[in-house]
């Protein structure tokens, strides 16, 4: 009996979203996934915590108002998040010199290494899942990550900020987000 990809297995046993359907499905599928693999990885915080110090490392000094911005949630959940990971020893903060009314939050070194081992636990648990997916699946998952990228850093230039790199330093040398925007379009 020939064997069968879990994509395929999956697309038999679902039927496949019509054109007009495709943007609800991929954003509720990736959402799920998400949720799936940040369970798994069991990091010990709350999704927004993690995504707080993801954000620090990717883009440095940030005022509370830009996390809120980049993390879209409210400013006090924003606060909130930031103490406690200060508390921990994970973030620090200092008066912004062009403000002295504002604080610049960064990642302590402590910080960067907590995220090192967050990424390491969701990388782990997300092979676990990928474990049964033949080359023309991974492959298929590659090529989506490059256009959600793309996407992404498309969002990011329209809305005045700096792209992130693609691969969110997982990938080395992988091409940078504004090259997978360029090929995007």
């Amino acid at each position: 009996m020939p064997t069968t990809s879990a994509s395929a297995a999956a697309r038999d046993a679902v039927d496949q979203p019509t054109a007009d359907q495709l943007p609800l499905e991929l954003t509720l599928a990736c959402s799920r996934f998400a949720r799936l693999a940040i369970r798994g990885a069991d990091v010990g915080v709350s999704s927004v915590t993690w995504r707080i110090a993801a954000a620090l490392d990717q883009r440095g000094e940030l005022r509370v108002s830009e996390i809120a911005t980049l993390e879209q949630v409210t400013r006090p959940s924003a606060t909130t998040a930031v103490q406690r990971l200060e508390e921990a020893g994970l973030v620090e903060r200092r008066t912004d010199p062009s403000d002295s009314r504002s604080s610049l939050v960064r990642l302590t070194e402590r910080g960067s290494d907590q995220l090192r081992e967050w990424r390491r636990r969701l990388s782990a648990t997300v092979e676990g899942l990928l474990a049964d997916l033949d080359d023309d699946d991974r492959g298929a998952l590659r090529r989506t990550a490059e256009i959600l990228y793309g996407i992404l850093a498309t969002a990011d230039i329209a809305g005045g900020t700096e792209p992130l790199p693609f691969g969110d330093h997982a990938l080395g040398d992988a091409p940078t987000a504004r090259a997978a925007a360029a090929s995007h379009h």
